[in-house]
C-alpha cells in the first residue's frame, strides 16, 4: 500500500483496520476488527472497500 493511500479491503478479506468503508458504489458500512468485507450492499457482488474519513455509521449494523 502507498503512503497516503487510505486502507482497502476486498469482499471476503478480514478487517485489520476498524471503521467506515466505502465500496465501489459508493455504500458506505462500518467494520471492526475481524469482520470479513461483505459484498456490495446495493449489487450483491464482491467489491472493494476503501476506508473513509467519515463517523462510524451507527445504522450499518
Amino acid at each position: 500500500m502507498s503512503q497516503g493511500q487510505p486502507p482497502r479491503g476486498r469482499t471476503g478479506q478480514k478487517v485489520e483496520d476498524p471503521g467506515t468503508y466505502k465500496c465501489e458504489d459508493n455504500s458506505r458500512w462500518t467494520y471492526n476488527v475481524g469482520d470479513e468485507f461483505r459484498e456490495c450492499p446495493s449489487t450483491g457482488k464482491p467489491t472493494v472497500w476503501e476506508k473513509t474519513s467519515e463517523p462510524d455509521h451507527a445504522d450499518s449494523r
